[in-house]
């Protein structure tokens, strides 16, 4: 009777044995095994579990199996910690490869470029492309008077502080952070700029951009645009200091029926349709 309690006894732990043996062995398989092709995209909304996870890339293409992923996840990467967002993989993957990716959080990012002199209703489409943020949403943003306070944007909207530059953001930050990004970018600019400033340039925030949308409308030649700058900054009594003091007292300048500059000079803006003020400060350091 003990002999053969024994052998049940032995042959239960053979066969327990066996199992875990082939269980090892099919989970390296699935971890050793590649998966899935072209381009996939996955959303992986926040405090997804392993199990909803397994089965949202399971659906997506991505992996195979979604128990077995589900067990390699919970029981061979524990220390893994799956991060919520959108995510874009390319080619056949391995199981590891899909786990680090989503463990470091490489969501998939939207690139757009914005280029200098343009106002922010032109912005708007460029933005309004990528698909995250609406275009009327983000020309909304920009002409708020009250998030231009929160900015400490020093003007009544964010013409002119939304830094013409490549930008690539995830799709979660929506319009609010494409703004507070540009405004963001703006504000390193201006700091860098400030910092080499010549003692005796004495323009505030708000005049040196107005300036900057000036010298940038008269000219397209980067080269020239420092003589043109010198035409205000070495006569205190010249016609454009009165201009760009109009200037900067308004929200929104378009149209100036101001006085012309003396005959010869070259910056004559006074009757000029003026861009937002786009251009990139240093020049004008």
């Amino acid at each position: 009777m003990k002999r053969a309690i024994l052998s049940i006894f032995v042959l239960v732990l053979l066969g327990a044995a066996a199992f875990l043996g082939y269980r090892l062995w099919d989970e390296r398989k699935f971890a050793a095994t590649q998966f899935g092709e072209g381009t996939r995209s996955v959303v992986i909304p926040p405090r997804t579990g392993p199990h909803q996870l397994a089965q949202l890339l399971a659906k997506a293409g991505i992996v195979s199996d979604p128990q077995r992923f589900y067990v390699h996840l919970h029981y061979f990467r524990r220390k893994a910690h799956p991060r919520a967002g959108e995510y874009e993989f390319e080619g056949p993957q391995f199981p590891d490869e899909v786990i680090g990716k989503l463990d470091r959080g490489e969501v998939k990012l939207y690139r757009f470029t914005v280029p200098e002199g343009l106002r922010a209703d032109e912005i708007a489409p460029i933005v309004g492309a990528t698909g995250i943020c609406a275009a009327d949403e983000f020309f909304k943003l920009a002409r708020d008077p009250a998030l231009a306070k929160k900015l400490g944007v020093p003007a009544p909207g964010l013409e002119g502080f939304l830094y013409p530059d490549t930008y690539s953001v995830p799709r979660g930050v929506g319009c609010m952070g494409i703004v507070q990004a540009m405004v963001a970018r703006f504000r390193d600019e201006w700091k860098k700029a400030d910092a080499h400033r010549a003692p005796d340039v004495k323009l505030d925030e708000l005049q040196a951009v107005t300036l900057a949308s000036i010298v940038e409308k008269e000219t397209g030649q980067p080269e020239e645009r420092p003589r043109i700058s010198c035409v205000f900054h070495n006569r205190e009594s010249h016609p454009l200091q009165r201009l760009l003091l109009r200037l900067a007292q308004r929200p929104h300048p378009r149209v100036l029926p101001g006085p012309r500059l003396p005959r010869g000079e070259r910056a004559q803006v006074a009757d000029r349709v003026l861009p937002a003020p786009q251009a990139r400060l240093r020049r004008f350091s």
